[in-house]
C-alpha cells in the first residue's frame, strides 16, 4: 500500500499546495479587479459631479451676474480668459420721508449685505437717470418707513449726495471671472479710490482643461465653452444672448 507523499506540513502534498496557491492568487486577482473597478467607478462619479458643479456655477452664478447688467455699461468680456463686471448684490427701495441729502433709508433685499469697503451704489433718481455713487456706510436701523412699517430698513450714506430725489438704489461690487488652469475663479476688487487688490478665488473644482475652456464673444451673445481635462466632455454655456 503506497504512502501519500508529504511535505511535512499537515499532510499537504506539493500538488495540493500549488493548487491552493493558484486558487489564492486567482481570488486575490478577482478581489483586486473588483477593487480597481470600484475605484474607477468612484473616480468616474467624482468627475461627473465636478462637471455638474462647473455647469451650475457657469449657469447660476456667471450668467446670472451678467444678466443683471448691460454689456458695455455693466460688464465687458475679454475673451478667451476673462470677463469684468459690476456684480449687483442687492437693491434698496428708498423711503422718501426719511431720506435726506447723502443719507438714504432703504428697504433692502439681495444676495449679500452691502459692504462699504468695496461696494458702490447705482441710484435711480426722480429724473429717470442713474448715478454711480460710493457707499460710505451701511447699517440696519430700528426706524420704520411711515409708508410701510412692516419692513426693516437699512441706512446708506453715499458720496456724493444724489443730484435728484433718489427712488431706488442697487449696490454692486467690481469683480471679474477668469479661466485659470483647471478652474473658474472670481476676483472681487475694492473701489478705485480704496487701496488693495482682491486675489482670484477658485469657485469650481479643478475639472477643466485650458486653453480648451474659454469665453467666446459671438454675434449671438457671450458664451463659455467648458472642456474637461481629458477632452472627453465639452459644453457650450450661454451666458447672454442666443446660441453661438
Amino acid at each position: 500500500m503506497s504512502r501519500r507523499p508529504s511535505t511535512g506540513n499537515g499532510g499537504w502534498t506539493i500538488l495540493e499546495s500549488l493548487i491552493a496557491l493558484t486558487l489564492g492568487a486567482a481570488v486575490a486577482h478577482i478581489a483586486l479587479q473588483a477593487l480597481l473597478g470600484t475605484h474607477e467607478l468612484q473616480e468616474g462619479m467624482r468627475e461627473e459631479v465636478d462637471r455638474l458643479v462647473v455647469l451650475r456655477v457657469a449657469r447660476s452664478a456667471i450668467a446670472a451676474d451678467l444678466g443683471l447688467g448691460l454689456e458695455g455699461a455693466d460688464w465687458r468680456g475679454f475673451p478667451p480668459d476673462s470677463v469684468s463686471l459690476r456684480a449687483y448684490r442687492g437693491v434698496g427701495l428708498v423711503c422718501l420721508s426719511l431720506t435726506s441729502g447723502d443719507t438714504l433709508y432703504v428697504r433692502w433685499q439681495g444676495v449679500r449685505l452691502p459692504n462699504a469697503r468695496k461696494d458702490s451704489v447705482a441710484v435711480l433718481g426722480s429724473n429717470g437717470r442713474w448715478e454711480q455713487l460710493d457707499l460710505v456706510d451701511d447699517r440696519r436701523v430700528s426706524s420704520k418707513c411711515p409708508a410701510d412699517t412692516t419692513f426693516d430698513l437699512r441706512r446708506w450714506i453715499v458720496d456724493p449726495a444724489p443730484s435728484a430725489v433718489p427712488m431706488v438704489g442697487r449696490h454692486w461690487e467690481r469683480g471679474s471671472y477668469h479661466v485659470v488652469d483647471t478652474v473658474l475663479s472670481y476676483r472681487s476688487r475694492p473701489r478705485k479710490n480704496l487701496a488693495g487688490s482682491g486675489s482670484r478665488q477658485p469657485i469650481t473644482p479643478g475639472a477643466l482643461r485650458t486653453p480648451g475652456t474659454r469665453f467666446v464673444d459671438s454675434l449671438g451673445g457671450f458664451h463659455l465653452l467648458l472642456t474637461a481635462k481629458d477632452t472627453s466632455w465639452r459644453r457650450w454655456t450661454r451666458l447672454t444672448g442666443g446660441a453661438p
